[in-house]
């Protein structure tokens, strides 16, 4: 009996744990991230400067050839994503317009079944438009580095 109440509080001490942890790093998220980032970079781009420096690079001139190579990584891959939401957002009205088809027919099947559907619509709840337009802000706030969307 006694080991199963050790075990319980055990499982309860280390959910406890996670839970704060789990919060603490969401809190703390805009502050760890880019300190995450700088060390995952810092390890990967040690290979090459290693490399660079047994060719008799000099230092300084290696770790700017490092840091250009990244920020031009990091622009590619910005650009990528960049590419791909202003896609999504050309295409979010067809998508708007088929959920609400879907919608539709959910709430013609919902009134032949008995059940009374049509005093709501699901994009009164979800915005599709609303969404995208925080993604595109969200993304263009963090390539340009403004603090607001407008400039």
């Amino acid at each position: 009996m006694e080991t199963q109440r050790n075990t319980g509080d055990r499982w309860l001490l280390v959910t406890a744990s996670v839970i704060v942890v789990v919060a603490g790093l969401r809190q703390a998220g805009q502050l760890v991230l880019p300190f995450l980032t700088a060390g995952i970079l810092a390890v990967a781009s040690f290979p090459v400067m290693a490399w660079l420096q047994h060719r008799q690079v000099p230092t300084s001139l290696a770790v700017l050839i490092i840091v250009a190579i990244a920020g031009g990584l990091v622009s590619v891959l910005g650009l990528g994503v960049g590419r791909s939401i202003n896609e999504f957002a050309q295409v979010v009205p067809e998508y708007q317009a088929r959920f609400q088809e879907l919608a539709n027919e959910i709430s013609g099947w919902a009134d032949g079944v008995g059940l009374s559907a049509s005093d709501w619509t699901p994009l009164d709840y979800v915005n599709p438009e609303t969404i995208v337009n925080l993604i595109v802000t969200v993304q263009g706030v963090r390539r340009f580095g403004r603090s607001d969307a407008t400039g």
